[in-house]
């Protein structure tokens, strides 16, 4: 049963929920197979709306099926709204061993939004109390902080005065960048597209030449397997269509729209997929920008699987400076003995 607690502000509510899962294992789902909270109502100042929380044993995705998946649903009958949520994982001494944000983001209506990476299913047997596995989620309706719009347009101000420099320096360089930034138009379009992608019953049309010329990868499906097959469709299983759509725009247009620190995570992974070099590079320089004491070992397996060098040099270097905290979770006892092996060589070259 969902418990429910929280203050009211005339402007930002806050809604807090506590879900114990009881008598909570793994055994038994399938990978994209989630457990359902019961629905939870709140009334606001001028809605009412109906929440549910899912959680995935065995991930959500392929990519994901070490971890256990975090859903959010703001269900049919409730309107959209803006704001941030907070999941939580509750150890058994109530203490919040595990924690993912999501910020100032628009909930629509049936639309699910969480984190594929909630946490480990290794940690799974540190965190329950009496066999029950406890969530804590935070709802904060409402919009960022004045302080931080500002912040926001300060750097979007710094941003248009870098443009401006950047045209008067290399006017031409500035043109050809807007010229490619048109490329974007094609994505999805249905009218000149050449071949459609499925992704997670999600239709996405493209252009064999442009993904061609950009992947490698791409490349030889369409020369080989597609040919053989005489199919102009391609069903892609193991990665998020959000993730997936967002490789796409890359490859028309050499930028990504979203990069956060979850984004960044599987966009890496897909990168690897594809052969999508620079694409790979942007996604690490992210992911070491945003290293922490909760996600270091994390993204050191992940860099570790993947070839990512220089994330994985960084990783190591972050855990030797915060070692006090870091060789104490549980994270670090269940990390594969070979890259503590790594760690402790990179320890001992420190010292001499």
């Amino acid at each position: 049963m969902a418990a429910i607690w929280g203050e009211i502000s005339a402007l930002n509510p806050t809604y807090a929920f506590k879900w114990v899962i009881r008598d909570f294992h793994v055994d038994g789902y399938k990978l994209g197979e989630a457990i359902k909270s019961s629905v939870f109502a709140v009334t606001s100042i001028n809605d009412k709306y109906h929440w549910q929380l899912l959680l995935y044993p065995k991930g959500n995705i392929e990519y994901h099926k070490e971890f256990c998946s975090i859903g959010f649903l703001n269900r049919q009958c409730s309107k959209a709204f803006r704001g941030s949520i907070t999941f939580s994982l509750v150890d058994g001494k109530d203490n919040v061993v595990r924690r993912i944000e999501i910020v100032d983001r628009i909930f629509s209506p049936n639309k699910l939004n969480g984190n594929p990476r909630f946490f480990p299913r290794r940690l799974i047997a540190n965190v329950l109390r009496d066999g029950n596995l406890t969530i804590v989620c935070t709802v904060r309706m409402g919009a960022t902080s004045q302080a931080e719009k500002d912040e926001m347009k300060v750097a979007d101000e710094r941003i248009d005065v870098d443009e401006k420099t950047e045209e008067k320096v290399d006017d031409e360089s500035a043109l050809r960048l807007r010229e490619f930034d048109d490329f974007e138009h094609l994505l999805d379009e249905k009218a000149f597209s050449d071949v459609i992608f499925i992704v997670g019953g999600n239709t996405l049309y493209a252009h064999k030449c442009i993904l061609s010329t950009r992947s490698a990868v791409f490349a030889a499906m369409f020369l080989h397997e597609m040919l053989e097959r005489q199919e102009n469709k391609v069903e892609v299983k193991d990665v998020d269509y959000d993730v997936f759509r967002e490789m796409m725009r890359f490859m028309y247009t050499g930028k990504v729209n979203r990069l956060d620190s979850t984004m960044a995570y599987d966009l890496l992974i897909a990168a690897d997929k594809y052969a999508l070099d620079t694409l790979k590079n942007m996604t690490e320089k992210k992911l070491c920008d945003g290293l922490t004491d909760s996600s270091a070992l994390e993204y050191l397996q992940l860099a570790d699987r993947y070839g990512a060098k220089k994330l994985k040099e960084r990783a190591v270097e972050f855990i030797i400076q915060h070692a006090d905290v870091i060789i104490k979770s549980e994270e670090f006892k269940a990390l594969p003995n070979q890259l503590v092996i790594e760690i402790c060589g990179a320890m001992a070259n420190k010292i001499t």
